[in-house]
């Protein structure tokens, strides 16, 4: 009888798919997004000369964010409520104030070359940024994300220090704000040709349920000195991951510019978007050099609806009237503050839904 190398064959094989996989999922990603959460040193209170690289903050607090210090009890007291708080009423007699963060962190040295940017989801509020005592910047707004670009910057193979200041000080709100790094922090690492942050707009200009039109605008940069010949492809997927429709163009861009490449594919028997069926499709969007070599790769999950408004029917979405019922919900979590925690807003928005809202 002889003996059955079926099996083997067929485990060695799925053995080379799946290296392969992960060699090519690997190698086809030049963009990197790192969670830049953990091990902060927290000061709450001003301090002098807070963001100079070599300050000795070895006494500091080390936390990982996200983090709302307003929430905390006030030191030497068991509550973080003051009856003197500037806010009073409005915003439950809770504290703001100056506070410190910051983080010691080291780039590898391959990524000689690359693009870094630190990017904040939201900080509340008026925030000042240093790297290596160097200011970035200041963003006064609590509720928006913000990014600043550190290639020039940062030491390759070394130790570096990025310290924020945070002051949420006046009568600056009139519902509980929280303070601090309240979001996540992201450490991006791109090529210098890529795809701009917030550089992706995707619309659905026409939508029947026979078919729909999708316009995918995407803004490119190109911080090289050397003109590039680039092509931009977008691929369709299904929420099942399977691709449905895709396009391909090519664009000659000078260096140091950027450009907005408009694309546009035509989906047949769309899986609309609805509050009861929020169905989403995902766009992969590949820039690519002449040869073929990819040079950034972004993902944005999108919906498939139209919405209108009639004097007759009110409120359409997907040509069906549909009654808006909204809640009005500030951005806290309850005990667990104004932190910003994935699963806390997901439950949120689990209650909500499972208690008939439809609209935030």
């Amino acid at each position: 009888m002889k003996p059955d190398l079926s099996k083997p064959f067929i485990t060695v094989l799925i053995t080379v798919l799946i290296c392969g996989f992960a060699m090519f999922k690997s190698e086809a990603n030049p963009r990197q997004k790192i969670l830049f959460n953990f091990d902060w040193k927290f000061h709450r209170g001003e301090v002098k000369n807070g963001y100079i690289a070599d300050f000795n903050d070895s006494a500091w607090r080390t936390l990982h964010l996200p983090h709302d210090w307003s929430i905390e009890d006030i030191p030497g007291t068991n509550s973080p409520i003051d009856s003197a708080a500037i806010g009073g009423i409005n915003t439950g007699y809770y504290v703001g104030g100056t506070s410190w963060y910051r983080k010691t962190f080291e780039v590898a040295k391959d990524w000689s070359g690359k693009k870094l940017s630190v990017y904040f989801e939201g900080v509340y509020m008026n925030s000042e940024v240093w790297l290596n005592g160097q200011h970035l910047g200041n963003h006064p707004y609590g509720y928006t994300a913000f990014e600043y670009d550190i290639t020039e910057l940062v030491k390759t193979g070394e130790k570096n220090v990025i310290a924020v200041q945070v002051k949420n000080e006046g009568r600056n709100s009139r519902w509980y704000s929280g303070s601090g790094i309240y979001r996540h922090v992201w450490l991006n690492v791109t090529e210098p040709v890529c795809v701009k942050t917030w550089g992706v707009s995707i619309t659905t200009p026409e939508v029947s349920k026979e078919r729909a039109t999708v316009n995918i605008q995407t803004q490119i940069k190109n911080e090289t000195s050397e003109n590039r010949s680039l092509q931009v492809v977008t691929r369709i997927l299904k929420g099942s991951g399977i691709e449905i429709a895709k396009t391909q163009s090519s664009q000659q861009m000078n260096a140091a510019t950027e450009l907005s490449e408009i694309q546009s594919v035509q989906i047949e028997s769309p899986e609309l978007w609805s509050t009861e069926n929020p169905n989403l499709y995902t766009a992969v969007i590949e820039i690519q050099d002449e040869k073929g070599k990819l040079l950034d790769l972004v993902e944005e999950t999108f919906g498939i609806r139209s919405i209108e408004f009639s004097v007759e029917k009110g409120f359409l979405l997907n040509g069906v009237p549909t009654l808006l019922k909204g809640g009005c919900m500030h951005h806290d979590n309850g005990p667990l503050g104004a932190a910003a925690y994935d699963r806390a807003e997901e439950r949120r928005v689990e209650l909500m839904k499972a208690s008939g809202f439809n609209a935030i």
